[in-house]
């Protein structure tokens, strides 16, 4: 891994959160200790799942999380994490507990699946690039 190139930390990950619902709900983006006036559903398991992903895959080069109208009307929170090989987009409901995931990349077509919020570190470490063992046998002679 270069050194230039950082990977994605739990303090750009909850910057880039603030810097999305400050951008989506500005009226109260100088208050942060009152709730924000149309983003108020809670995001905390999947936040604390995001931190377990970001801290385990130093793979990641960016972070950035969507709050578009239709999500909001949904209160959905849509995240989406960049590798230098794939993207993946998570988008979590709150009121089912699950993520919908999409990943597309060079290696794969896009690939899409729900799942538990609770199992998102899991599902992340399966879109991984497997590493490649090489072995060298030689021949006594």
């Amino acid at each position: 891994m270069s050194e230039d190139v950082k990977s994605v930390s739990i303090k750009r990950m909850k910057e880039a959160l603030r810097h999305a619902l400050d951008k989506a709900d500005p009226n109260l983006a100088q208050y942060p200790e009152i709730k924000r006036a149309r983003i108020n559903w809670p995001m905390k398991p999947f936040t604390d799942e995001l931190k377990k992903v970001v801290t385990e895959f130093k793979q990641f080069r960016s972070v950035v999380f969507e709050f578009t109208e239709e999500q909001i009307k949904s209160q959905l929170t849509t995240c989406i994490l960049k590798t230098e090989t794939f993207r993946l987009r998570l988008s979590f409901d709150y009121k089912t507990g699950m993520v919908s995931c999409f990943c597309v990349g060079k290696d794969f077509d896009g690939v899409t699946k729900d799942f538990p919020v609770t199992d998102l570190v899991e599902t992340v470490r399966g879109f991984m690039p497997k590493k490649r063992v090489v072995k060298i046998v030689r021949k006594k002679v």
